[in-house]
């Protein structure tokens, strides 16, 4: 493989004996630095692999699952911020190559005109289903105070010489 820097480097047959003999060490020195940085990205790769298989898994989604799509356009005229960019909720309706599914939405169930891959799918959690109270479990470790102790054992303000008015500048 050739790099700019070798382009300008290689000896020109018009070149005397002496440049090219000059330039022959170059070029062999710059060829064993490569072959190190070569070596030493294979090495990273490998150790950054090994990192992210640690954790990687693959998508578990079912047909039927209902799933929230990561849809990052934001409308022109919106604020990025303030963009919801987890849409839905869709339900798998076909499971594709690679990891990629198709999709239909709940709604309506019009379906998603290209399949999506499930990098960018999160399972739908039904807002009907979470719990509207707190388990009475949860009530036994709360400390209850009247409002006497709370304002005994309130930390006392730091009396740094300061008058009402503010620090006096001398």
């Amino acid at each position: 493989m050739c790099t700019p820097l070798d382009t300008v480097l290689l000896p020109n047959k018009n070149l005397s004996r002496e440049t090219t003999s000059q330039l022959e060490p170059i070029l062999q020195g710059l060829e064993h630095f490569r072959n190190i940085a070569k070596a030493n990205i294979e090495i990273a790769q490998r150790r950054q692999k090994a990192q992210y298989d640690k954790k990687a898994k693959d998508p578990s989604y079912l047909p039927g699952q209902r799933v929230r799509l990561y849809y990052s356009k934001v409308p022109v005229g919106q604020n990025a911020k303030l963009w919801q960019k987890w849409v839905g909720p869709y339900y798998i309706s076909q499971l594709g190559p690679n990891y990629t599914m198709k999709l239909r939405r709940c709604s309506d169930n019009k379906a998603i005109k290209s399949l999506v891959h499930a990098n960018r799918l999160k399972p739908y959690y039904d807002p009907k289903d979470r719990p509207l109270f707190p388990p009475e479990d949860l009530h036994d470790y709360a400390v209850d105070l009247d409002g006497d102790e709370i304002l005994d054992s309130a930390p006392p303000t730091p009396s740094s010489g300061l008058s009402s008015s503010g620090p006096s500048l001398q």
